[in-house]
C-alpha cells in the first residue's frame, strides 16, 4: 500500500497542482482581459492610422492642386509682362502714328486757310486790277515802307 509519504507526496502534489491551476486560471484570465485591451487599443489605432492616411491623402492633393495653380500662376504672370510690353509697344506706335496725323491735319488745315485766304483776297477783282494786300500804287512813295520799325506809319 501507500505510505504516509506517498500520501503526502500526493497531497502535496494535488495542492501544488491547484494551486498552479488557480494561478493558471487567474493569469489567464488577466491575459485574456489585457488581450482584450491590446486588441482594442490596436483596432483604435488602426482606426487613427487609416484617418491619418485620409488626412495625408488630402494633404497630398491640395499641395498638388497648390502647385498646379502656382504654375498657372507663373504662366499668367508671364503672359501679363509679355501682354504688358506688348501694349506698351502698341502705345508707342499709336503716338508716333497720332503725331504724324496731327502734323497732316495741320498742313491740310493750312492748305485750306490759303485756298480761302486766295478766294477771299481775290473778290471783287479783275483781271488787270492791282490792288490787293502789298500793291504799291502807282505815283506812290515806295522808299517809306507802310510800317516801320518804329511801329509809326
Amino acid at each position: 500500500m501507500t505510505s504516509n509519504s506517498d500520501l503526502n507526496l500526493m497531497k502535496n502534489s494535488m495542492t501544488i497542482s491547484l494551486k498552479a491551476r488557480r494561478m493558471y486560471v487567474k493569469y489567464s484570465s488577466r491575459l485574456g482581459q489585457e488581450n482584450t485591451l491590446l486588441i482594442k487599443e490596436k483596432q483604435h489605432l488602426e482606426a487613427h492610422i487609416k484617418s491619418v492616411q485620409v488626412e495625408l491623402h488630402a494633404e497630398k492633393k491640395l499641395s498638388e492642386e497648390n502647385v498646379s495653380l502656382m504654375k498657372e500662376k507663373l504662366i499668367m504672370a508671364t503672359k501679363t509682362d509679355l501682354l504688358e510690353k506688348e501694349l506698351h509697344a502698341e502705345k508707342e506706335v499709336y503716338a508716333q502714328i497720332q503725331a504724324k496725323l496731327d502734323l497732316q491735319y495741320k498742313k491740310i488745315h493750312m492748305f485750306a486757310r490759303a485756298k480761302q485766304l486766295d478766294k477771299i483776297l481775290s473778290y471783287g477783282r479783275t483781271e488787270k486790277s492791282h490792288r490787293g494786300l502789298g500793291y504799291t500804287g502807282i505815283g506812290m512813295d515806295t522808299s517809306k515802307p507802310y510800317v516801320t520799325s518804329s511801329g509809326k506809319g
